[in-house]
Order: structure tokens, then C-alpha cells, then sequence
């Protein structure tokens, strides 16, 4: 294995953070920079469900804690009506990925109907919000960087 090169072994059954982010202990750092830098490989039975807004299930996929900050990875069932307040991130961008349903998306001052299969990509400092405008909807949400203990929001009243 050359100076780059990182060894990691992936055991079935680990936990969504056992080896993500981690690198064995005879692999040095390199050029490639820090262990966040390894692959992570999180199995649906190892990732974290969330209550949320109006009993809305949060899958966490990939937390901050697994990739080492550099992002955090949810996915959303929800239902009609349900949206998060307006709102603005000052410390990372967000991708929104409507795999199903629809929604109304307001960045600034304008509104944007998404459909789905659409895409919408939130710089820092957007002041932005959504609306899900379908009877259910799944959405696939991409934050980076993230920090760790960000990553799951709190549990709505």
C-alpha cells in the first residue's frame, strides 16, 4: 500500500459510525489529510430515526460525527402541510432532493414550486423555507459541513 493509501476493514452489522471516518491504526496520514477523509458505509438498520414536525420521521443517514464535519445526511417522510419555520443557515449549505412529493421552496423573497425529482441548492446565509404541498412526501437533505451535535434537530412540541 503506497503513502496515500488508506486500509479499512468493513464488518456487516457495524454501527452507522463504527470505521466511518477511521482508519486502521498502521495507516498513516498522507497527502489525502485527515481520517475524515475514509469512506463511511452506513446499513439501514445502523442509521438514527427522529420524531420531527407534526410527527414527521427523520432518518439520519450519514451524521457529522461520521464524516468528521464535513456533512450531514437526512432523509424526511412527511406529510401535507408540514414546514419548518423560515429560517437561515450562517455555517453550511444545504441541498434539498425531492425524491417524491411536491413542495413550495421560498429563498429570500421568492417562491418556487419543486416537484418531484427536483433539486435545490441553499448557499449559507439564504434565508429559506419549504412547505410540502403533497399528501406525503420524501425528501433527501444534504447540509455541509456539518458539526457534530447539529445533526439532529429537536423533537417538535
Amino acid at each position: 500500500m503506497g503513502p496515500t493509501e488508506h486500509r479499512r476493514t468493513w464488518r456487516p452489522g457495524s454501527s452507522a459510525t463504527q470505521g466511518c471516518g477511521q482508519e486502521d491504526d498502521a495507516a498513516a496520514h498522507g497527502p489525502r489529510g485527515s481520517a475524515a477523509s475514509i469512506p463511511c458505509l452506513a446499513q439501514r438498520e445502523d442509521q438514527q430515526r427522529v420524531e420531527w414536525i407534526g410527527g414527521s420521521v427523520i432518518s439520519v443517514l450519514l451524521d457529522a460525527e461520521a464524516t468528521g464535519g464535513q456533512l450531514a445526511v437526512g432523509r424526511f417522510d412527511i406529510s401535507k402541510g408540514e414546514a419548518p419555520p423560515f429560517h437561515v443557515h450562517n455555517n453550511e449549505d444545504e441541498v434539498l432532493l425531492l425524491q417524491s412529493g411536491s413542495a413550495l421552496v421560498w429563498t429570500d423573497e421568492e417562491e418556487h414550486e419543486l416537484q418531484e425529482g427536483g433539486i435545490v441548492f441553499l448557499p449559507r446565509h439564504t434565508p429559506h423555507g419549504y412547505r410540502i404541498t403533497s399528501d406525503k412526501a420524501d425528501l433527501l437533505l444534504i447540509s455541509t459541513p456539518r458539526e457534530a451535535g447539529d445533526d439532529v434537530p429537536p423533537r417538535g412540541p
